[in-house]
């Protein structure tokens, strides 16, 4: 690495907390194994110098483009080889990334923490390559799995569903269940015109909220285990439902409590999103739309699940009364105003380029013949 990168540096294992309370143009360090497209996102938008990670930010499990998305965009990207003792807390103190080691200003003195590994093009295509051989057994295994859960989780609901009594009101409604999962915005903002005229029930799972506000839409509901929202989301007006884990714990309703929030619980095997799907559908809904739940291989690898089978038990539930618009912006993405102005942009200026090629040719050749004078 022959580039020198300084910044503020802040740390967490959490590392979805951590982009909630980080400025711009920070430096992270973290504890994240395999980023995954969320967290990508959010490093995005938060413009993020570079990452430094105690963990694999690839392993070659499974393919992704996450780092190159972060390579492209000019993200510095390393995993800790070696690191040095040091006692102190990464809370904004001025770091430096130098050939490869990471150093920290300290009293006057620059300390070298750790060697670090950077991600390359080269490097993300070997592990890119290493994921797809290895796809075949890690395809069976998680199928496996899912089938396995699917059956264990079978009885679970074949049971009545004890529903929370704000959930009454979604009857005979359509609603939007919106979770977090990567170019969900993208998704939430080709649907806003439809949100607008039609006027569904809208459902965030957890984090979502905060991407719905963004966007300048405020959720009806905000379900789940609470622990990817920002207080600011919480606070918005919307009703809480707490996923309850089948132990009786609820880590979400907990912290609502302490917020001088009240809340109802929902107790229901799986994933938020499922939890969602499950009990909006026992509510009555007439349809609903999903944006954001995930149900591909991939999405369940980003989130270290080895299986899905809650997921497929509450989306056959569900039926011909749910739609999932997961990607539908691609079917506009060619088609809106702006787009064909920057089409028609790059289709002129490629057009200039290759005109001013043609005069230059033409100006070349008139002047070894002798036809232009500069008398």
């Amino acid at each position: 690495m022959t580039q020198i990168i300084q910044g503020q540096a802040f740390e967490g294992k959490r590392t979805k907390e951590l982009l909630h309370r980080i400025p711009d143009h920070a430096i992270l360090l973290v504890w994240h194994e395999d980023l995954d497209s969320v967290t990508t996102d959010a490093i995005l938008e938060k413009k993020v110098k570079a990452v430094v990670n105690r963990r694999p930010s690839m392993t070659g499990t499974y393919e992704h483009d996450n780092i190159t998305r972060l390579i492209q965009a000019g993200v510095i990207v390393c995993d800790v080889s070696d690191w040095n003792d040091w006692a102190g807390v990464l809370a904004g103190a001025t770091v430096l990334i130098k050939e490869n080691k990471l150093f920290i200003q300290d009293r006057g003195e620059c300390l070298e923490l750790a060697r670090l590994n950077q991600y390359t093009p080269e490097k993300v295509d070997l592990l890119n390559e290493q994921a797809r051989v290895h796809f075949p057994t890690m395809f069976k295994s998680f199928i496996e799995n899912t089938f396995y859960h699917a059956k264990s989780d079978l009885s679970d609901f074949l049971e009545p569903i004890k529903l929370p009594s704000s959930f009454h009101e979604i009857k005979n409604k359509q609603v939007l269940i919106v979770a977090r999962n990567g170019k969900y915005k993208h998704d939430v903002k080709a649907m806003k015109r439809w949100i607008i005229l039609t006027n569904p029930v809208i459902v965030a799972v957890d984090g979502a909220a905060d991407g719905l506000l963004e966007l300048g839409l405020v959720p009806h509901f905000i379900i789940g285990d609470m622990d990817s929202v920002s207080n600011t989301a919480l606070q918005c007006g919307a009703k809480m439902v707490c996923h309850s884990y089948m132990n009786g714990e609820s880590p979400g309703r907990t912290r609502l409590k302490n917020l001088g929030l009240e809340s109802q619980s929902v107790d229901l095997i799986g994933t938020s999103e499922d939890v969602a799907i499950r009990a909006i559908h026992a509510a009555g809904a007439d349809h609903l739309f999903l944006i954001g739940c995930r149900f591909g291989v991939k999405e369940f690898m980003e989130k270290q699940r080895q299986g899905m089978g809650s997921t497929i038990l509450s989306r056959m539930e569900s039926g011909d009364r749910m739609t999932d618009l997961k990607g539908i912006h691609l079917l506009f993405e060619g088609t809106s105003f702006v787009s064909q102005v920057k089409r028609m942009r790059r289709e002129l200026k490629a057009e200039a380029k290759e005109l001013q090629k043609i005069i230059g040719q033409g100006y070349r050749l008139f002047v070894r013949k002798g036809e232009i004078r500069h008398d």
